[in-house]
């Protein structure tokens, strides 16, 4: 017999788990499947630093996107929240520079002050960062938080716990079936570290079904629910040391190249990000758009071994722009996974009981609160923003209006086929 429950949210990580503390925050029942286990750690909500692994990301505000800007401003707000709720600081604020052959730098000076967002052009020949070599004028963003990924989902679950939020770890879904407007049936299987299945299959039925799985949103869901073309895409990182052994050697970095100039004939991307972890830095090469690194096809595939020169240029850059820190060719690289719509808009909408949320690429972090908050809303009808919506007529003329909110009638219930899901997938 099905386990009933008003919300379930499928996938576990900051998207997923924040939606899980905003809906809990306004009382909903609500349960997190997540196909990976927890580390003892994050359930005791005890020495969590010492216990996580420093995978960096950060909370950027250098935006000048006008859809963008007000769900930064509200991130920032609920990350704070969350800090006080939990008693714990998530956010590290080291400030940001974007810098290069960036067109929007100009107008990120100008537009994130109107959101009251800290934004200032700097010039590139003053000391003020003498462990960063900067090529341009750049835009510094104070408010630029580094964020340890799983430091902060861990923060989220125990706030969400807080609010009486239940998380099942080790569970992966492997089909959903649409029951109508107001009701969902998910089919769930215990697994191991490895996604093999240890246990009996059990049912959830649930009147909000709220999908936050990045690179297998589609492999679970596409054949329920009409999504934008997802690109997914595997994306290297280097962990650097800082050569003195500086716990905060810089800010957050994002360097875009000129392709017309020759100095930057080694990059493997358009962009490189650099975010300080405690002792060195990690730093990322990442496209734009669905070239946001290198494509997959399958999230669940053995990964391919990195460009054999990704260590090189990595190490390059390094000596180039960063001359504090200590690169070397041999530097281990970690992959992860990013998604992103073709048009690069976020996806974050709902059709009949399924929301969905997918397509943040490296700003996950960024938005996950504020995301969060939206999927909370759409739970109880209320449409997210026009430019993230599921119908490409109204995503792309609001997009190409400038109008970032669509009007607060409630969410579609445009019908959706029952289907399974083609195999069991991470959740």
């Amino acid at each position: 017999m099905a386990r009933q429950i008003d919300t379930l949210v499928v996938g576990g990580g900051s998207t997923g788990t924040a939606a899980a503390w905003r809906l809990a925050a306004r009382g909903v029942e609500v349960a997190v499947l997540e196909r990976r286990p927890e580390h003892p750690a994050h359930r005791a909500g005890e020495s969590l630093d010492a216990a996580l692994a420093p995978e960096g990301s950060f909370v950027s505000t250098a935006h000048s996107d006008t859809v963008l800007l007000p769900l930064v401003a509200d991130s920032v707000r609920l990350w704070r929240e969350l800090e006080e709720q939990v008693g714990s600081v998530v956010l590290r604020r080291v400030g940001g520079l974007r810098h290069g052959d960036d067109p929007a730098l100009d107008e990120v000076a100008v537009v994130a002050p109107r959101f009251g967002i800290d934004a200032e052009r700097v010039d590139p020949a003053g000391t003020r960062w003498p462990r960063v070599r900067l090529d341009t004028a750049a835009v510094w963003s104070p408010a630029t938080s580094a964020v340890g990924v799983e430091h902060a989902t861990a923060r989220l679950r125990v706030a969400a716990r807080q609010n009486a939020a239940e998380f099942r770890f080790g569970t992966a879904v492997t089909r959903i079936r649409v029951l109508g407007d107001d009701r969902a049936l998910v089919e769930a299987v215990p697994v191991d570290e490895g996604g093999a299945r240890v246990g009996l299959a059990e049912e959830w039925e649930c009147r909000r079904l709220v999908v936050s799985l990045g690179a297998w949103t589609t492999k679970l869901i596409g054949p329920l629910v009409v999504l934008p073309r997802l690109t997914v895409s595997r994306v290297e990182t280097a962990t650097l040391v800082a050569s003195d052994g500086s716990p905060e050697p810089i800010p957050v970095l994002e360097h875009r190249r000129s392709p017309r100039d020759p100095r930057f004939g080694h990059w493997l991307a358009p962009r490189l990000v650099a975010v300080p972890v405690p002792g060195g830095v990690e730093i990322s090469w990442l496209g734009d758009g669905p070239a946001a690194g290198r494509a997959v096809r399958d999230p669940d595939a053995r990964p391919a071994r990195p460009p054999r020169q990704a260590a090189s240029a990595l190490a390059r850059y390094t000596r180039e722009w960063l001359p504090s820190l200590q690169p070397s060719e041999t530097t281990p690289l970690r992959s992860s996974l990013h998604t992103v719509a073709r048009d690069g808009r976020f996806v974050i909408d709902r059709v009949g009981p399924v929301s969905v949320a997918v397509g943040f690429s490296d700003h996950g972090l960024t938005f996950a609160p504020a995301v969060g908050e939206l999927l909370a809303d759409l739970a109880e009808g209320i449409r997210a923003p026009a430019p993230f919506s599921l119908r490409p007529g109204l995503r792309a003329g609001a997009a190409a209006s400038g109008s970032p909110v669509a009007s607060g009638a409630p969410a579609a219930s445009a019908p959706v086929a029952s289907a399974p899901s083609p195999s069991p997938s991470r959740s």
